[in-house]
């Protein structure tokens, strides 16, 4: 027994956990843990009269593509189920009439069933109230009707129906319990890795170990090892099964027989030692006693998690987390009207060793201080891991968050595979086609689209990129929107700024799997006492278009994500402007000649070549270090734009010397030469750029979030400035800490003005506006009109102007009364505002421009743009997001006799004519309020 008893390495996963006591409870899905749907075609389903079987083109979008169909008076589908809820599936069209719904007998309920235009897939009706037994719902034909429909039609698509998730509720009894009967020749001994580091072991032939109990369940866990042989196992006297328990390595904590199908009475397990073994085996026949679990069915808890537009019903089924509702409750389209289960990372590598896990839930916590915080708990011991599944619905508009967290307990590192670090991976039901919006980047150049559109048909798959290289590529946000034509729709949004998406159908284009992980390679490694933060997740729903949702996702945001300065600071963000001289004489020069803090510039910015080795290092400099020759007085420029009355933001890109923010040793360092400089330099905000962060890196991410951390946590008036090499850090974990963002960087062309708003475009449908920056760096024609073109498109968000060498030159009366304008008007409006996008994206032919209304203010603002004399001098302009009943002034910044009072429906349905834009770069601000 030596080498069986030798071998004590943890290289199996334990199936269950005892919380500290000898007996231990968890929860296991046994029966009704996924809901049903039942196709019209189900033998189950009883037609009574005429019914006809369509499964022809046009049935294309209905579930399993085809129905049967019925306008027959009094004929009639009937169904009986067992469960809690029914839904009837169907479609409503133009001529479909009224269908009488029964519940055992009883009128429930007679369902309209016309719509002015083709509906697939609807819930028709739905009762989330019935007892947990037998139920029969039919559905009677009728010769009632709407007044508008032209028929009588009524449809069978299908029925779905559930009860509760029922789970086991197991109960651990070690080997030593006095319940348990050892007989022939047994030996007790201890060793680490076994359930409470103990077993019971015999190579006897004939020797049996007996356990009586009372339940529906029954598990012996044991060992498998090379010198394990078959074991015979008998339930009530009968054998049920011969387990091989050889295996070429010791695994402990094994399930070695699992009967989940008894009845509720008392039952007998008896575990018989053999002389067989596997012919692998040739050293002996040990059988091993480590425990037994059993137990008796029970209800899985739940736990609703509602925002105002947003409701989450959380459960757990087979010891995962699952959802059985994902629902806007105006709209009340469920999307997951099956159980979905929400998958835990499953593979880990402890040292050297590679393990499949098996988590076991073992209890939750509810916070409601804000809105409803939920907290799983799941455990496993072999390796010793902690998991953490945080679910929050905060109140207000907005999504539900889901974040996972895992405790190293091991004592060794435990390394993650990028592949095997699931945010989440879930699949959703729509009631008719969808499209998949997503969104570009943009950091440079942006495409011409903005939004990437893909409708989901049958086996569709489309895969996307979250990249925080600060290169150019075909990356994109790392937010979505499943729009169901503009009625009502879902968003996903990933918190992380690296990692893939992968969006997809199989046969039914209505059911849409979405996965969201870390990458295809690569792996992430934590010493142990580490805890590891799964890439979070949040999930919101709405009904209308995707500008309703995606407000609603960005007001959320606004109220519990966005950077406290910049919120509760309201003259932010602050008139930025690119100062563009390098040494001490300059700046004094500039300062004198062009005075801009009496403009009302209230941010100067310097750029990369303060430093000393701008020149020589291709990413602008690592050294983060003046050149002496321009700075003889030491570096003195934060000094000096301070007594201006302004801020600085100081240009240091990459990381200082190279630092290695995936090390402590790394981070530290950069701490200090940021906190140094803050102190001795008097810069306000930082404006990074460039490698300040490793590409694909997991650590070096967190290592530069925890780098921001310590700066804001340390100096109450740091700001970041996230320049990113033109935005290409868009990352709702960066959003939370930054200040503003250089959202678009191809400068120095009338090209680049459209193509910050074409970047603009897509990124708003994420990006709160006032954190990102218009970077107007154009100076190549000189006239007001595209001076107010250019300024203009600053009024889209934040706003930073650049000098072209002498900023006296470039319309500077122009930019000071742009300047108030923004201050006074503009700025306040984007500070929480809803933004509409009302036009097409910016082409620089045609007329492009947006829409903001802030509700607080009850005020809001329409920019337009007319890039090309080519275009139409006239359009009309229809609004959103405004009250119907309510009474609009609409005041024109330069067009004053267009001026006029309109009722909110008359602007969101019929628009107003907005008339003489006349040539290049015509340009207007239309003021609601």
């Amino acid at each position: 027994m030596a080498k069986f008893m030798g071998k004590r390495r943890l290289t199996a996963l334990v199936l269950f956990l005892a919380v500290v006591l000898i007996v231990a409870t968890f929860p296991l899905t046994k029966a009704f843990a996924t809901p049903t749907q039942v196709n019209d075609t189900s033998g189950s389903i009883t037609y009574s009269g005429a019914w006809t079987y369509d499964n022809a083109t046009v049935s294309v979008g209905y579930y399993s593509n085809d129905q049967h169909y019925s306008s027959t008076n009094g004929n009639y589908a009937q169904f009986t189920f067992t469960g809690t809820s029914i839904q009837w599936i169907g479609p409503k069209n133009v001529d479909l009439g009224i269908t009488q719904v029964y519940i055992d007998g009883v009128l429930s309920a007679s369902v309209d069933m016309y719509a002015s235009s083709w509906l697939k897939q609807q819930v028709l009706y739905s009762n989330t109230s019935l007892s947990n037994a037998s139920h029969t719902i039919k559905l009677v034909v009728t010769n009632t009707k709407n007044a508008a429909s032209s028929g009588y039609y009524s449809s069978v698509d299908a029925f779905s129906y559930d009860a509760p998730v029922v789970t086991t509720t197991l109960t651990t009894v070690h080997d030593t319990d006095p319940g348990i009967t050892y007989s022939g020749t047994w030996t007790y001994g201890s060793a680490a890795g076994y359930e409470n580091s103990d077993q019971h072991y015999s190579n006897t032939n004939g020797s049996y170990a007996q356990f009586t109990f009372t339940g529906t369940a029954i598990q012996w866990i044991g060992p498998k090892n090379v010198d394990c042989g078959i074991s015979d196992v008998y339930i009530d006297g009968v054998k049920v099964a011969s387990v091989d328990m050889y295996a070429s390595t010791l695994r402990m904590q094994q399930v070695l027989y699992s009967n989940t199908n008894l009845t509720n009475a008392s039952h007998t397990i008896k575990v018989v030692v053999t002389n067989t073994r596997n012919s692998a085996n040739t050293m002996n026949y040990y059988s091993s006693i480590d425990a037994f679990l059993y137990g008796s069915p029970g209800t899985a808890p739940t736990w609703n998690l509602n925002t105002t537009d947003t409701n989450l019903t959380l459960t757990l089924a087979g010891n995962q987390p699952a959802i059985t509702q994902l629902k806007n409750p105006t709209q009340n389209w469920n999307w997951t009207p099956t159980t979905t289960i929400v998958p835990l990372m499953n593979r880990v590598t402890v040292g050297s060793t590679p393990y499949t896990l098996n988590w076991v839930y073992q209890d939750a916590t509810v916070d409601t201080t804000s809105g409803t915080k939920v907290t799983l708990r799941f455990t496993s011991t072999s390796p010793a891991l902690e998991l953490k599944s945080i679910w929050w619905a905060r109140p207000g508009v907005g999504p539900v968050e889901e974040s996972v967290t895992i405790q190293n307990n091991t004592g060794s590192n435990v390394t993650y595979n990028h592949a095997d670090v699931l945010s989440n991976d879930f699949t959703v039901s729509a009631d008719n086609t969808v499209t998949l919006n997503r969104y570009d980047r943009a950091s440079v150049n942006p495409s011409a689209s903005g939004v990437y559109q893909d409708v989901f048909a049958a086996n569709t798959n489309v895969a996307s990129t979250v990249a925080n290289d600060f290169n150019t590529g075909p990356w994109v946000l790392p937010y979505e929107m499943l729009d169901r034509g503009a009625v009502h729709g879902l968003y996903l949004g990933y918190v992380w700024d690296f990692g893939k998406i992968m969006n997809s159908t199989s046969g039914n284009a209505l059911q849409i799997r979405n996965q969201f992980y870390l990458g295809d390679s690569g792996s992430v490694t934590e010493a142990s006492g580490k805890i590891f933060n799964v890439p979070g997740m949040f999930f919101g729903t709405y009904k209308g278009d995707t500008d309703t949702g995606s407000n609603a996702m960005k007001k959320w945001f606004w109220n519990y994500k966005m950077t406290p300065t910049l919120k509760a600071n309201t003259n932010e963000p602050l008139v930025e402007y690119d100062v563009n001289y390098y040494s001490e004489a300059s700046i004094n020069t500039f300062l004198t000649t062009d005075p801009i803090n009496t403009w009302g510039v209230e941010l100067a910015k310097e750029d990369a070549w303060w430093t000393s080795d701008v020149y020589t290092d291709p990413n602008f400099g690592w050294a983060w270090t003046p050149n002496t020759t321009n700075w003889p007085n030491g570096f003195n420029l934060g000094t000096t734009i301070h007594n201006k009355g302004m801020l600085l933001s100081l240009y240091m890109g990459n990381r200082y010397q190279h630092n290695d923010l995936a090390t402590q040793a790394g981070r530290d360092a950069e701490k200090a030469a940021l906190l140094t400089r803050y102190d001795n330099y008097h810069y306000d905000y930082w404006r990074s750029d460039m490698e300040s962060e490793n590409t694909n890196d997991y650590l070096s991410h967190e290592g530069f979030l925890e780098v921001l951390d310590y700066m804001i946590g340390n100096r109450a008036g740091f700001r970041w400035e996230n320049c990113s090499a033109g935005g290409s850090k868009k990352s709702f974990d960066f959003l939370q800490r930054q200040t503003v963002m250089t959202t678009e960087d191809s400068g120095n062309s009338p090209g680049s003005v459209e193509n910050y708003r074409r970047a603009f475009y897509a990124n708003s449908f994420m990006i709160n506006s006032i954190q990102m920056k218009a970077d107007n760096l154009d100076y190549t024609i000189n006239t007001p009109t595209f001076a107010n073109y250019e300024f203009r498109t600053g009024f889209l968000s934040a706003w930073m102007y650049g000098n072209p060498s002498n900023a006296s030159t470039v319309q500077p009366a122009v930019y000071q009364a742009n300047i108030a304008l923004y201050k006074s008007k503009q700025r306040p409006i984007l500070r929480g505002a809803d933004v509409y996008h009302i036009l097409p994206i910016a082409d620089g032919v045609n007329w492009d421009g947006m829409q903001y209304f802030n509700t607080s203010l009850n005020k809001g603002s329409v920019l337009l743009f007319h890039p090309s004399a080519s275009a139409p001098t006239s359009k009309i302009i229809k609004l959103k997001g405004l009250d119907s009943a309510a009474t609009y002034t609409i005041t024109f910044q330069d067009r004053t006799a267009q001026n006029t009072t309109m009722t909110g429906a008359d602007l969101m349905n019929n628009g107003i004519n907005v008339t003489g834009m006349t040539g290049d770069y015509a340009s207007e601000i239309m003021w609601i309020n």
